[in-house]
C-alpha cells in the first residue's frame, strides 16, 4: 500500500512560498487573501474523505482554477 493522504491542519495557514505561486500566475494579494479563507473553509469542511498526499499541488491547482474561470 503507499503512501497515506493527510488532511488540511485545523490551524493552516498560507506557506509564503504557495503566496508566492499564485502572485506568479497572476493572482492579486487581495485575491490570494479570499483564495486562501475560501480553500481553508473548503477542505475543512469535507468528510473524513478529505485527504490529499501533496497540499501544495492542490493549492496550485486550485489557483490555476481561478485565473482560467474553473477550468484546467
Amino acid at each position: 500500500m503507499g503512501k497515506k493522504g493527510t488532511r488540511l491542519p485545523d490551524d493552516w495557514k498560507l506557506p509564503a512560498e504557495w503566496r508566492a505561486y499564485a502572485l506568479k500566475i497572476g493572482l492579486s494579494n487581495k485575491d490570494i487573501d479570499l483564495e486562501e479563507h475560501k480553500f481553508k473553509n473548503y477542505w475543512l469542511s469535507m468528510t473524513n474523505n478529505a485527504t490529499k498526499w501533496n497540499w501544495e499541488r492542490v493549492w496550485k491547482d486550485w489557483c490555476i482554477r481561478i485565473i482560467y474561470g474553473g477550468q484546467l
